[in-house]
């Protein structure tokens, strides 16, 4: 491995910095109250940018793709992948966000019908 397209300098410091804040982040949805699901889908796609942002910094600074192209083709094609299934994650994070605010409302629904019920009763 040696000179990538920019110098190492340049994109390791900023892959470290945006690692440790997705893992402080990971962190903190594993301590929050939100839901199962929600909490599960976002610490996934966090080890997913855990393991994609090194691999972009290698593709830009650590591997020379004319002198090494497999090693880049590789290097490029699990960091595409990697941002392909964080992007999937994030579509599955949406659509269990619109799934859970769906249940909620129905929730919420039969309690003010219910309350509604009891007002029309008499009961407290």
């Amino acid at each position: 491995m040696g000179p990538g397209i920019v110098t190492p300098w340049v994109p390791l410091p900023i892959a470290g910095a945006l690692m440790a804040l997705v893992a402080w982040h990971a962190a903190g949805i594993e301590r929050s109250d939100e839901p199962l699901s929600r909490r599960r889908i976002r610490v996934m796609n966090g080890w997913v940018m855990l393991v994609c942002l090194p691999l972009l910094a290698a593709g830009f600074s650590l591997v020379n793709p004319h002198a090494r192209p497999k090693t880049f083709a590789i290097v490029w094609l699990g960091a595409a992948s990697l941002l392909l299934l964080s992007v999937a994650l994030a579509v599955a994070d949406a659509l269990n966000t619109v799934r859970l605010s769906r249940a909620r409302a129905a929730r919420l629904s039969d309690a003010l019908r219910d309350a509604a019920e009891r007002v029309e009763r008499g009961a407290p």
